[in-house]
Order: structure tokens, then C-alpha cells, then sequence
């Protein structure tokens, strides 16, 4: 057999092995399905899109201050929740406010903490929101694990029109480390739910 014979077949045998499948494949049919409801609840926050949580000095941060502090030094601020719609009839009987980061991600030292998005401002500080609804149960709107903790039992009344209050300060990050002075931003987005 001569070398271009030989050539030629060793390319198509390369080409052969190219286009032949190296693997086995399985089809399987999976059923997708999803319910459409009328509609949803309408709210609306009592500060327009916006919180302030004025200034502090880096020496207005307390070491022993921890994400389940309640502590003094920040904003109240509202969220009105009116015409929500029975799900497929029935009453809803719980319903979660749901806060999480426009940004994606907390802080990376604790998932009660939202993170400081101005990566030219304060270093080692973020932004925490609690759920002061019920006075005698305040608590972190955020559980350890970053799910939501905000979750209420409701009545009709409380789906027609009902004000659910919360509060937002700064948090410092890590308690052995400085704070370094700067602008603080954290854009959170809140999604209300319930069932």
C-alpha cells in the first residue's frame, strides 16, 4: 500500500471517528406545569424607593453589636400590602416578605448583612433590616442561611390592607476589623409571597 493510499484512509478514519458519537444518549419526555392567578398583591414602601440611614462615625459601631441586634442608630420604614388575591379560592394563610440583594450577594462573612455595593466607599460595613411588625418578636429579616425569616400568618383583613413595619441600620461586618469611612449603599430588592 502506498503512503497517499495509506494517507487517505488514516483521514478517513479520523474523520470516521470525528462524526460517530462517543457517547449513548436517553430521551426523556418531562411534564412541566404551573398555575396562572388573577392577580397579585399590590404594595408600596411609606419612603418612595428610598431609605436613609443618615451618618455615623466609624466609633458609633459597637464590636459586640451582632446582625441580631436590634440596636439603636438607624430608619423605620413601612411597607403596605393591600389586594392580594385568593390563590385558586382559598384564603392565603401565610405570607413572606422576601428582602434580598439587587446585587446578587451578601456580605461574604454573613448572610444577615447586606453588602456594602459602593466599592469605593466604607470598607467592613454592610446594611441589616428588621422585621419590628410584632413588638414583642424582633427579629433579622434574614435567617443565618440568607432565606428569608420574614414570614407572618395572615387573615383576609391582613391581605386587604395591612402595614408591616421594619428597620434598617448599618452592621459592622467583621468586629476585629476597622471600619474605613465612606459612602454605604445597598440596593435591596423585596418580593412578598404568600400562600
Amino acid at each position: 500500500m502506498s503512503d497517499p493510499d495509506m494517507a487517505r484512509r488514516l483521514r478517513t478514519f479520523i474523520v470516521a471517528l470525528l462524526i460517530s458519537p462517543l457517547f449513548t444518549r436517553a430521551d426523556v419526555n418531562v411534564e412541566i406545569t404551573a398555575h396562572i392567578i388573577n392577580t397579585t398583591c399590590e404594595f408600596s414602601f411609606d419612603r418612595g424607593k428610598y431609605v436613609n440611614l443618615g451618618d455615623l462615625g466609624v466609633n458609633d459601631f459597637d464590636n459586640s453589636v451582632t446582625p441580631e441586634d436590634l440596636h439603636g442608630k438607624g430608619s423605620p420604614f413601612y411597607i403596605t400590602v393591600k389586594d392580594c388575591a385568593p390563590v385558586g379560592g382559598v384564603n392565603p394563610t401565610k405570607m413572606t416578605i422576601d428582602f434580598q440583594p439587587v446585587s446578587g450577594s451578601m456580605s461574604p462573612y454573613s448572610k444577615q448583612i447586606f453588602a456594602n455595593e459602593d466599592s469605593n466607599g466604607a470598607q467592613n460595613i454592610g446594611v441589616v433590616i428588621f422585621s419590628t411588625h410584632d413588638p414583642n418578636n424582633i427579629f433579622n429579616v434574614m435567617n443565618i442561611d440568607g432565606t428569608p425569616r420574614s414570614v407572618y400568618d395572615v387573615t383576609p383583613a391582613d391581605y386587604t390592607n395591612a402595614h408591616y413595619s421594619f428597620y434598617a441600620r448599618m452592621q459592622k461586618i467583621l468586629s476585629a476589623q476597622p471600619i474605613t469611612p465612606g459612602a454605604v449603599q445597598s440596593r435591596v430588592q423585596v418580593t412578598i409571597y404568600y400562600e
